[in-house]
């Protein structure tokens, strides 16, 4: 599997209109399954945390803020990419069955 590397929150990246979907796993599961940890945040909703990783040299992130359901989070597309790369790069990130992937209709 190629490298993958976590990259660092800080409050001045831009979350709002970058979730495009959701998938059946926390920032904290995801982070347990890549040996990694996540990071924390608080925005006008709630705390949050947050796993942003560099993989293929594409950038995606995981948001789950504390009052979300539990298995839950939601994913960023900080690299633009066509949704059907994003979901193919998820699933080479996340290769388990288990995984699903639902797209929003609009980004939020």
């Amino acid at each position: 599997m190629p490298e993958i590397r976590k990259v660092p929150y800080t409050e001045d990246r831009v979350l709002y209109e970058t979730t495009v979907g959701a998938l059946n796993l926390t920032p904290i599961a995801i982070a347990q399954r890549l040996n990694l940890e996540v990071d924390t945040g608080c925005d006008n909703l709630d705390y949050f945390d947050i796993l942003i990783l560099d993989f293929r040299g594409k950038t995606v992130g995981f948001l789950r803020h504390r009052g979300a359901p539990e298995n839950f989070c939601g994913v960023s597309n900080f690299s633009n990419l066509p949704i059907d790369e994003l979901e193919q790069l998820l699933f080479e990130l996340l290769p388990s069955g288990e995984v699903q992937f639902t797209r929003y209709d609009e980004p939020w």
